[in-house]
């Protein structure tokens, strides 16, 4: 069949073809490759940030140009900007973020794009706030000047709220560059309305003229000023409230009224108003890290997840240098916020109790080194281990005095771990597999209306369990017990990842009563296991499981578990087949109950089963420093509270010594020394601080008669007794309000 084309028919075929080509071109095939780009892009695929910058610098609209750049590029708040933000009590992931992020060289010019010609939307003040603090931590201080003036101009004028924010975050950079002219400049030009949806700059501006206050040493002032925003802030909030009920305080107020703390805790002791704290962070090569953000947190806020209100954030310079100036006196945690290629294959060794100290008086450097990731060598790649020893093998580290080694259970919601073994002066260590088996994690529930019933049974079986993946890592210590590197961090590519520390035990069958537990039939499994038990009372394993079992059923109803545990943990004990938990369940059980000479015995046996004294934790001599002093033997508690505050940073037996040194007659100055030495840490909202209670005892003393001094001594020795119900009767009676928040306080020692 022949099929005839007119020639005109032709021509437009041409014609339409013609046009087809730069539509495919420009149209068609951008889109196609843009909506793939951001595709890859967020499985965390490095082609899709590629693709994503070639497209930004090609045929797509600018609509969506400024979209990718709102979609990926922004961030809210310093810590918003890192893909992890770490420190020594909380680590946050930015999970809204993919797992391939765009560098500030690829970043920067498209973001200042969209100041000069991107929508004068609520991302436009976001966007100088992010170039500004960039170009701060080059110390490039008149790009900052010039991008918040860009803003500025493009921000149209009845965007009151964003350009309150702009001046704000201005005024925040002059601060920490210590430009308090330029700041104190930019605030007064901050006009806030007196309507109630203005509270947030209220709060905002009086913080920051605090800071200029303290700055100038007018603490006073600065005291004045906080209140004045708090005050605002919370008529603000409250008349917002009655429209949402569900709105909350939000961190801007729990971050002044920390503030009016401390500068009420810095009038009463009459310390320095500030302090200046700087260090460097580089690799163990001493290369330094640049583009690190720096934040140095409240004791009060640790545990809470960073904001973009943090009062004191920085990023490092090109020398890897931070600094903060005018920080009030107090204890802080340091946390790093980091770029996934910055922290790959290497760790930041930091312990939980790592607390700065700012008294004021004296400067403060802190310098942070990166060590490269210990190389674990066996067990490994999913290793399945038959046999009746386990071996773990790892790469030397240079300059460790000792290692510990750390085992854990993933779950599908958790992966609890424990100490396997501490203090281990080998890189290699072979232990009997019922070493594993005797060890407890975590345990875990899925349903929180019944908790025994909906024990995770993997998290109960912990080694025992033949069908559960198990991971192990190793920690290097120096000799004074300083961290200096570890095996768990973050391994992206082929260079870092190394050997994966997962393993297998397969040596022993999952008996009837496993099984019936991996079923979650709790109940029938904890009679199962108590059947086995009596048909053979040298059941090791089934009398394990059915310690671990009856503490949770009992905690579960209210019953004391070690109370109904402790006949299996004594049985454990006499077979030989204890855990060094186990014994420290049982010295802890005869501790509550102040039968001090099975506390004794079973103490001694915890220590030995850890590898002697040298090898107690700050928690465990402080508890047997605790039970010599309810013994009344004080000398002996107090040289081993000295030992223990050196371990613990935390710092939370403090109370219980400071006792002993008033009670042995020990002046208050020398106390109150003590109190300010040995600090408890706030990690919480609740926390003592000692200094000031002793010193407000020692005040009313000063006023009181002869009789003050004899009150003190007996009630104290009522609380070293344990005398509960004479104490409340005590605390009802007293004329001595300073004394009577002392006692109150000791009773929340633990």
């Amino acid at each position: 069949m022949k099929i005839k084309l007119k020639v005109k028919h032709l021509v437009w075929l041409i014609f339409v073809a013609l046009l087809f080509i730069p539509l495919m071109t420009f149209v068609i095939s951008p889109q196609v490759s843009l909506f793939f780009a951001k595709k890859n892009f967020e499985a965390g695929k490095v082609e899709g940030k590629i693709k994503m910058l070639e497209l930004l610098d090609g045929h797509i609209a600018e609509s969506q140009k400024w979209s990718i750049v709102e979609d990926y590029m922004i961030a809210y708040g310093l810590a918003g900007q890192f893909d992890v933000v770490t420190g020594p009590s909380l680590t946050m992931y930015n999970t809204d973020e993919p797992n391939v992020s765009f560098s500030w060289d690829e970043k920067q010019p498209i973001l200042q794009q969209y100041l000069e010609k991107g929508p004068t939307n609520g991302y436009l003040s976001v966007v100088a706030t992010q170039l500004a603090n960039y170009y701060a931590s080059l110390n490039e201080m008149e790009k900052v000047d010039q991008t918040f003036a860009r803003a500025m101009e493009r921000i149209p004028e009845d965007h009151t709220w964003d350009h309150n924010e702009v001046k704000i975050q201005h005024a925040k950079i002059a601060l920490k560059h210590a430009d308090f002219t330029k700041a104190a400049e930019i605030i007064e030009q901050i006009p806030i309305s007196n309507d109630s949806d203005y509270y947030y700059f209220h709060a905002e501006v009086s913080e920051l003229r605090a800071e200029i206050s303290i700055n100038e040493g007018n603490v006073e002032e600065a005291l004045h000023e906080v209140k004045n925003g708090l005050k605002k802030y919370k008529e603000g909030w409250e008349k917002s409230a009655e429209e949402d009920p569900d709105i909350s305080l939000g961190p801007i107020y729990d971050k002044l009224r920390s503030l009016e703390n401390r500068l009420k805790n810095v009038i009463d002791d009459n310390e320095k108003i500030a302090g200046t704290m700087k260090g460097k962070i580089t690799r163990n090569d001493g290369t330094p890290v640049e583009g690190v953000g720096v934040f140095l947190r409240e004791g009060e806020e640790v545990n809470q997840s960073i904001s973009e209100f943090e009062r004191y954030e920085v990023i490092t310079n090109e020398q890897g240098e931070f600094e903060f100036q005018h920080v009030v006196p107090g204890s802080y945690q340091v946390s790093l916020g980091l770029m996934y290629e910055q922290i790959d294959g290497w760790s930041w060794p930091i312990d939980m109790d790592e607390w700065i100290d700012v008294d004021g008086i004296n400067d403060i450097t802190y310098d942070i080194t990166f060590q490269p990731l210990i190389e674990i060598e066996s067990p490994a790649n999913q290793q399945e281990i038959t046999g009746e020893t386990v071996s773990f093998d790892w790469e030397e580290v240079e300059g460790a005095a000792y290692y510990n080694i750390n085992v854990g259970v993933e779950t599908e919601s958790s992966s609890p771990s424990s100490t396997l073994k501490s203090h281990i002066t080998d890189h290699q260590l072979t232990v009997p597999i019922d070493e594993l088996y005797a060890k407890t994690v975590g345990v875990a529930f899925s349903d929180e209306d019944d908790p025994f019933g909906s024990v995770v049974p993997a998290t109960i079986l912990a080694f025992t369990n033949t069908e559960s993946r198990f991971f192990w890592s190793v920690e290097a210590y120096k000799k004074n017990g300083e961290l200096l590197s570890q095996s768990n961090g973050y391994r992206l590519d082929e260079s870092s990842i190394g050997k994966l520390p997962i393993f297998y035990l397969k040596e022993r069958e999952m008996t009837k009563a496993d099984k019936l537990l991996l079923d979650k039939q709790v109940k029938k499994a904890l009679a199962a296991y108590k059947t086995a038990y009596e048909n053979d009372p040298n059941d090791v394993h089934s009398l394990r499981m059915i310690t671990r079992l009856v503490r949770e059923e009992s905690s579960q109803s209210g019953i004391e578990e070690e109370k109904l545990a402790l006949p299996y943990l004594l049985a454990l004990a006499d077979l030989e087949a204890a855990s060094s938990e186990d014994y420290f369940s049982i010295f802890m059980y005869y501790y509550d109950v102040k039968d001090w000479d099975s506390f004794h015995k079973w103490f001694t046996t915890y220590v030995d089963s850890i590898g002697g004294k040298n090898h107690l934790d700050g928690y465990d001599q402080a508890i047997y420093a605790t039970a010599l002093m309810e013994q009344g033997k004080f000398p002996e508690a107090r040289k081993l509270f000295e030992e223990a505050m050196n371990k613990d940073k935390s710092h939370r037996f403090i109370g219980n010594w400071l006792a002993i040194e008033l009670y042995e007659g020990e002046a208050f100055h020398h106390v109150i020394k003590l109190a300010n030495e040995y600090p408890e840490r706030p990690l919480g909202d609740e926390h003592t601080n000692w200094a000031i209670l002793i010193g407000n005892v020692k005040e009313e003393a000063e006023k009181a008669d002869l009789h003050y001094e004899q009150e003190l001594q007996d009630v104290l020795e009522l609380y070293f007794n344990s005398k509960e119900t004479e104490l409340d009767e005590w605390l009802e009676s007293t004329k001595n309000p300073a004394m009577k928040k002392f006692i109150k306080a000791l009773r929340t020692v633990d």
